[in-house]
């Protein structure tokens, strides 16, 4: 499997960006979460992977997320714990499956 980690490290920080701008749009009401999204990338070095997202701006390692499966969870980079952090994830989630990968939502409320 071939994967264009300075690619994925541009797609993430273009994802990252629509996200904060989903969630520059909107108040920050409803319940705190922990929402995020689960990037999926199998076969390919944790190492590699984990620099290519930390040029991108996240601070992630490999791990199993129940339901959504093992992955990288990136979390949103804007303000907001509450509807702002659910519609960035749900923005950057989009983003990142219309790009090609492999990502599913996580969910959490608090």
């Amino acid at each position: 499997m071939f994967l264009d980690l300075e690619q994925l490290t541009a797609d993430v920080k273009a994802a990252l960006e629509a996200g904060k701008l989903a969630a520059d749009a909107i108040d920050d009401g409803g319940a705190c979460n922990m929402d995020g999204v689960v990037l999926s990338i199998p076969m390919i070095r944790e190492r590699k992977v984990v620099e290519a997202l930390a040029k991108a701006g996240v601070t992630t390692n490999k791990g199993d997320w129940g339901w959504c499966g093992r992955g990288y969870m990136i979390n949103p980079t804007s303000d907001g714990q509450a509807n702002k952090r659910h519609v960035a994830s749900e923005a950057i989630g989009n983003h990142l499956r219309d790009a090609g990968y492999d990502a599913t939502n996580f969910y959490l409320m608090d």
